[in-house]
């Protein structure tokens, strides 16, 4: 019982560690488009997700890429 329970811990743990990091992920700076922006079709005109690093064609970008403090 308890080495089911440590595989379903890990199981766990490493199932949540395929999915972008939103603490770590760069704040949107503070102008006023970046402000504005409410849905993702308003980061997509001006960003292309395919051409950044680490993003493999991801296009949730505000679930990790939250305003910057003060903006």
């Amino acid at each position: 019982m308890k080495g089911t329970t440590a595989l379903a811990l890990v199981l766990v743990t490493l199932a949540g560690c395929t999915r972008p990091i939103a603490a770590f992920s760069p704040r949107r700076p503070g102008t006023p488009a970046h402000r504005e922006a409410q849905a993702v079709e308003a980061c997509l005109g001006c960003h292309d997700p395919a051409q950044l690093p680490r993003h493999g064609g991801l296009t949730d970008c505000l679930r990790c890429h939250r305003l910057a403090p003060g903006g």
